[in-house]
């Protein structure tokens, strides 16, 4: 469906793990200390497994918010999530 074009957001639950990766910190004398925003990324790879021989594609990261999604694209209802915002697919790859 990403591939595609008709799925345009993904979905990451709100925990520890995403907010260290998804959330912008800057570090002064050795201590992280949280922006208040989010990290910007200009692309995402998506990847099907850990395999080294897995499939990948690249696409377009437009924005992240945190937000409910639509459950015929994975979200649970009521949940929030982290709402990555998906653009244009630039590399896809199959191996």
């Amino acid at each position: 469906m990403i591939l595609s074009g008709e799925k345009t957001e993904e979905y990451r639950t709100v925990s520890g793990y995403w907010f260290e990766r998804l959330m912008a910190f800057i570090e002064v004398d050795g201590k992280k200390y949280f922006t208040g925003g989010f990290r910007q990324f200009d692309t995402i790879t998506f990847s099907n497994g850990y395999a080294l021989d897995r499939d990948q594609f690249v696409i377009q990261s437009k924005d992240i918010e945190f937000g409910k999604g639509f459950e015929k694209w994975g979200a649970e209802h009521g949940k929030k999530y982290f709402v990555l915002k998906l653009g244009r697919v630039w590399v896809s790859e199959r191996s």
